[in-house]
């Protein structure tokens, strides 16, 4: 079978769309609402754990029932809701600064080289690159995201034992996350939050968005 090989679009073309894509604000944002839609599904089914998983701190260095060792897995999902959490907010905040900066994106290449500003995963420092002002209580929970982006949503240790040690701490890790969830949500001031930047996003002129 022979595979046509030849390109759908021409050079410029591509180079065209890329610089729409990365200057849509309705790109970014579409990409932050599905993954807030899978991080919830994930954080619901986790949070049937939470009851259970208060006595996994007190068992020490016993070896885990098989029960529990799934009760312990399904709990741990939260980390993997936290991680796409992160995520969507990261979109959120990149769609705010694309629609500020409108005008930069033009002929990019290299986004990490042309567009540094949004080549970052930390989302207290995003914030400041998009001009959103923050109080110091959502600072304290967007550094714990931030820790998912980096870590805890993806590998079992940070590269430092200093961070892990940080996993310990209720308010640093996602740990708050569950601590003060309800049954069908995270925490009422993650939706705030996401409120208040979508109303942030809602405020740029239309004639700097596509």
């Amino acid at each position: 079978m022979k595979i046509n090989r030849r390109n759908l679009f021409r050079k410029d073309e591509i180079a065209q769309l890329y610089d729409s894509a990365i200057g849509s604000q309705m790109a970014w944002r579409l990409k932050s609402t599905q993954l807030f839609a899978a991080a919830r599904m994930i954080f619901q089914q986790a949070f049937k754990y939470k009851t259970v998983a208060t006595k996994f701190r007190t068992i020490g260095s016993r070896t885990l029932t098989p029960k529990e060792s799934r009760e312990f897995e399904e709990w741990l999902q939260h980390e993997i809701a936290g991680f796409l959490l992160a995520l969507a907010m990261e979109n959120l905040l990149k769609a705010l600064w694309v629609g500020k900066n409108r005008r930069r994106i033009k002929n990019i290449e290299r986004i990490n080289k042309q567009l540094d500003e949004i080549c970052n995963h930390n989302l207290v420092a995003l914030c400041k690159k998009a001009g959103f002002t923050i109080t110091y209580f959502e600072k304290t929970f967007l550094t714990a995201l931030t820790e998912a982006i980096f870590w805890q949503g993806r590998y079992p240790v940070p590269l430092t034992r200093m961070n892990y040690t940080k996993y310990f701490e209720t308010n640093y890790s996602l740990n708050f996350l569950m601590e003060d969830s309800t049954q069908n949500s995270w925490p009422a001031y993650i939706d705030c939050f996401i409120q208040k930047l979508n109303e942030a996003l809602n405020k740029i002129p239309e004639k700097d968005q596509y």
